[in-house]
């Protein structure tokens, strides 16, 4: 993924900032994952940082303002994980930590 941090200028403030994208195999996919996506951004819990998701064709944009840069480090991981998981899951099965995860029958 690539990704660019930059600071913000806000009024009298500035607040750290970093867009990343992720392009996928196929605009259907990158359509599927980015509704997914869209369930968690502009929420109340939202509070230290600011997510806004962007579609274009098979590829994904991530844009993260931040109050601090704790706050944004968490959120850019946050949604990259989540990015992963949810494209692997159709390629290779849920994927978590770099380990296959397995089924088991009990």
């Amino acid at each position: 993924m690539r990704e660019w941090v930059s600071l913000v200028r806000h009024p009298m403030i500035f607040m750290p900032s970093l867009t990343f994208f992720k392009t996928f195999s196929s605009p259907d996919k990158a359509n599927a994952i980015y509704s997914s996506l869209s369930l968690e951004t502009g929420h109340s819990f939202e509070k230290r940082s600011k997510t806004t998701l962007s579609l274009k064709n098979n590829r994904i944009g991530v844009s993260i303002i931040a109050d601090d840069a704790h706050a944004l480090g968490v959120s850019k991981n946050s949604y990259s994980t989540l990015i992963e998981y949810l494209d692997a899951l159709e390629n290779e099965g849920a994927v978590t930590h770099g380990k296959k995860r397995t089924r088991t029958n009990h």
